[in-house]
Formats: structure tokens, C-alpha cells, sequence
């Protein structure tokens, strides 16, 4: 037995007899063969890595509410570590804080996971698959006061806020400018439901490093960080990738959902998102608010085999030097592909450069590119994308060539870049489809009410006062609402 294992057994026996109240059994079986392990305050593995490490591939970690500053390391397979979830209250607080004092000093991160193939933490997996093969639907199971596991089990798509994305569970945060709130290396487990951000403002969010990395980061919220681009730093004394609210060296990391700087984050030199290996996909995420004035882009991607593709993003009120999106193509070639933006919204960006030198203009709200062969191929693709006010042009879709002074890409490729499906030139592409049948529930979030009018109308480039749907509201508008006057809607 572990050291700290006989020192968790011991305080689990002093505490059996206070008024502390201990699970009677730890950990439990359950129907399906595995194991749920209860960890943290008032258990027996205050110190939840104990837990983490006796726990077998399948078994759930759920962790009772609390603050803990700790460094965990995950590097089993097919774990879940999730808060504990009550009946009346739903989720229990959780926060995880990187320490830099104790016995676990300067980890550089509160949550680490290597290797980890398909384990999640922050919330269940929508199916579990056994061993055997036999696959069910995840149930969730509410502890009780005393620890027990008797309620009717509530199914993970019953819980209204996990079913409309708004859900989240851990809180998890770095505090210094060498640290970082999750560290990934090699791994292939699944972040999921949680708020990253920092104790103190300055520190990272998140490093997902390693050739085999394939990690996943979904519905998770970026938020009030001053990231600079410093090296981590580790307990060992070495160092690791450049520390900014998302960093990726290699791999192919998977952001969906969630918010990147709707509380504003601040950069260094080396951007917010920085990308200097793999491929990252963005799939439906918020990068806005974002401050980067010293980095070339928000959204930095570097190296001759890097490349980010975007697909249903609203990239909207973010600051940078050069461009929203900057990439360093140094080398690239198509055997490389795309960086491909799919139903993107670029909106009300500002950067601080100018094409043409001095005596230029504003350039580079939707991208700039740098280390480009003059006259190749265009390796940066827009497809169904919306584009408005950049560099307060007041000019709405794609500004290839300097029209009315302004340049929203900026590359040496011939064309600047390649266009599939045209840009929306009159309002933001809506980030999802209207169904064309089958219900009234547009948003998919459970009720038809006003929310839905407000998504088909952005479908439909029209708004609230705009009666005859034309994409404009003028004065056709009010002699209809007066030849309507004193009538009723049917």
C-alpha cells in the first residue's frame, strides 16, 4: 500500500467516530461491474490523486464539493472525474487551484493528463461501453447526505442545462505567469462543462502538447486571463511550451462549445490561442473581447505543417498587431492543406497595422499572412463566412483588394485567398441552419419562444423592426406598422 494511502486509511478511521461524516463504503460497485470512488473533503482520499490511482479503467472519481490547491495527474484509461451530484442541489462546487507553495510545489498546473486515452473529467460521457461491448446511456447517480446512492438515477440529456450547453462543473484555475490550469501531453481524454481561468489574473489556460496529443476540450469557458507567453514552469526545474490561455504544440487538439475572452483575456507577445504544431479544429466556439496588442494575431498560428480549421465561430471585438488571425506560413505547401474558416463570423476586430507601410491603411481584420511564396496557391480557405465592420470600415463581407482603403486578408498568394461559398455581404452568417421542417423549436433548447424568432430571423438577415423582411428598416417599415395600426396578430 501507498504511503499516503495508509495515511488516508488511518484519517478515515479517526474521522468514523466524529461528527465528520465518512462514506460507509468506499469505494461502491455498481450494476455495471465498475466502481464509483468518492474523494476529497471529508473522505477517505482527502488527497484525490490516491483515488485517481487505485481506480481501475471504467470506474467514476466524483469529487465532493470543496477548494482544492493540488496538482492531480491523470494517466489512467477510460476514468471519469466528475463533482458529486445531489438530488436537490444538482452539482456540488468544485475548484481545482495549481499550487506554488506545499508539498506539491510549482507543478506548473492543477490538472495534468498523459496518455489517458478516453477518459473524461468535468462530466459524464453521453454513452458508457463496456468492456463486453454492451452500451447504455449514462445515468447519472445522486449521493445522498449520508453517502448513499439510492436515488433514481437522473439521465444525463434530463439535466436542462447540460441538454442546452450552459452546464458547467469544475472551476479550475492557474496563479502565476509560468503556470497553467490544464496541462496535456500525448493525451486522448476529453475536458468537458467547466470554467478555466485564473486565482490572481495572471496565468494560463491551457497546453495540450505532444505528436500524439488528440485532446478534447468542449463547452469550456476561457475567461479573465493575463497570459504572456512565458515558458511553464515545472516542478523538476525544466520548462515546458509557452504558457497563453490556449497554447497547441502538436497533435490534433478539438475545441467545441464555449467561450474564448467573453471576460476579457490579455496577451503578451505570443497571442491568446497559439498554435505552433498539429492541427486544431474549432468547432462553434466565441473568441471575442480579446486584448493582444503586442502579438501579431488573437489567434497565432506558426510552422510549414501547423494549420487551425474554424467552423461555426463568431471571432468578434478582439485586438491584436497584425492580423485577427495570423499565420507564420514559412514553408508551407499544400501537401499541408487548408487553414479553412467554415461559417465564421468576423466581426468589429481592430488590428494596429497598416498595408502599405506609413502611408497605408488598415489591414488584416479577418487574417494577415507572413512567410508566403509571391504568386503560389492560397492555403487559407473562407467558405459560408460573415465579415462586418472590421477595422471600423463600416465595409461588410470580404475586403480582398483595398476597396475604399481597407484590406481584411493580406497575403503575398495569388489570390490573397481561396473563397468556396461567398461571404454573407449583408449580415453575420447564422452559425447553425434554421430546420427547414419538423418543429418550431429552432435553438433546440426545449421550449418555442422568442429566442427562436431572434435565430430565424439572423437566419434570414432581417430583425424585430424589420416588417416587410427586406434586411433593412426604413420607412416602408412604419407605413406598414400604421396601415396595420389597431389590428390583431392571428
Amino acid at each position: 500500500m501507498k504511503l499516503s494511502n495508509m495515511f488516508a486509511a488511518a484519517a478515515a478511521t479517526t474521522l468514523a467516530g466524529t461528527a465528520f461524516a465518512v462514506p460507509a463504503n468506499n469505494p461502491v460497485w455498481i450494476a455495471n461491474g465498475t466502481q464509483v470512488w468518492f474523494a476529497g473533503n471529508d473522505t477517505q482520499y482527502p488527497d484525490i490523486d490516491d483515488a485517481i490511482n487505485a481506480a481501475s479503467d471504467g470506474d467514476i472519481i466524483m469529487i465532493n464539493a470543496g477548494e482544492y490547491v493540488t496538482s492531480l495527474h491523470i494517466n489512467n484509461n477510460d476514468v471519469t472525474v466528475v463533482p458529486c451530484y445531489r438530488t436537490s442541489t444538482g452539482f456540488d462546487d468544485v475548484d481545482f487551484v495549481n499550487p506554488t507553495e506545499g508539498f506539491n510545489n510549482a507543478n506548473g498546473y492543477a490538472i495534468r493528463m498523459s496518455g489517458s486515452g478516453n477518459s473524461y473529467v468535468g462530466m459524464y460521457r453521453q454513452f458508457t461501453q463496456l468492456s463486453n461491448g454492451q452500451e447504455t446511456s449514462t445515468v447519472i447517480m445522486p449521493v445522498a447526505a449520508d453517502w448513499s446512492m439510492n436515488a433514481p438515477g437522473v439521465p444525463l440529456q434530463g439535466i436542462a442545462a447540460y441538454a442546452n450547453n450552459t452546464l458547467r462543473t469544475f472551476d479550475i484555475e492557474s496563479r502565476s505567469i509560468d503556470n497553467v490550469a490544464i496541462y496535456a501531453t500525448d493525451a486522448q481524454g476529453t475536458f468537458s462543462n467547466m470554467w478555466i481561468s485564473t486565482f490572481q489574473g495572471y496565468g494560463g489556460g491551457v497546453i495540450a502538447s505532444g505528436d500524439t496529443n488528440m485532446t478534447q476540450f468542449i463547452d469550456i469557458d476561457f475567461d479573465d486571463m493575463i497570459a504572456t507567453g512565458n515558458p511553464l514552469q515545472l516542478a523538476d526545474g525544466t520548462t515546458g511550451p509557452a504558457v497563453n490561455v490556449i497554447t497547441v504544440t502538436g497533435g490534433e487538439s478539438l475545441f467545441a462549445g464555449g467561450t474564448v475572452g467573453v471576460t476579457q483575456n490579455a496577451a503578451g507577445s505570443d497571442g491568446i490561442v497559439r498554435c505552433t504544431g498539429g492541427t486544431t479544429t474549432f468547432d462553434n466556439v466565441t473568441i471575442s473581447n480579446n486584448l493582444a496588442w503586442a502579438s501579431n494575431g488573437t489567434i497565432w498560428c506558426s510552422g510549414a505543417d501547423t494549420r487551425v480549421n474554424m467552423s461555426r465561430c463568431q471571432i468578434l471585438d478582439n485586438t491584436s498587431r497584425f492580423g485577427t488571425f495570423y499565420w507564420d506560413a514559412s514553408g508551407a505547401t499544400e501537401a499541408g492543406g487548408y487553414c479553412n474558416f467554415m461559417r465564421c463570423n468576423f466581426e468589429r476586430n481592430q488590428t494596429a497595422n497598416t498595408y502599405g507601410g506609413s502611408n497605408g491603411f488598415p489591414a488584416g481584420g479577418l487574417a494577415w499572412v507572413d512567410g508566403a511564396v509571391a504568386g503560389d496557391r492560397p492555403l487559407i480557405n473562407y467558405s459560408d463566412c460573415g465579415a462586418q465592420d472590421n477595422n471600423q470600415s463600416m465595409m461588410d463581407g470580404y475586403q480582398a483588394n483595398g476597396d475604399v482603403n481597407y484590406m481584411d486578408v493580406c497575403s503575398e498568394w495569388h489570390p490573397y485567398a481561396r473563397i468556396a461559398r461567398p461571404f454573407n455581404m449583408t449580415a453575420p452568417i447564422a452559425p447553425n441552419d434554421a430546420p427547414v421542417s419538423g418543429g418550431t423549436d429552432v435553438n433546440g433548447d426545449g421550449t418555442t419562444d422568442a429566442a427562436d424568432l431572434a435565430e430565424l430571423q439572423a437566419a434570414l438577415g432581417t430583425c424585430t423592426y424589420d416588417g416587410d423582411l427586406d434586411g433593412s428598416v426604413n420607412i416602408d417599415d412604419l407605413l406598414g406598422v400604421i396601415a396595420a395600426y389597431g389590428s390583431t396578430c392571428q
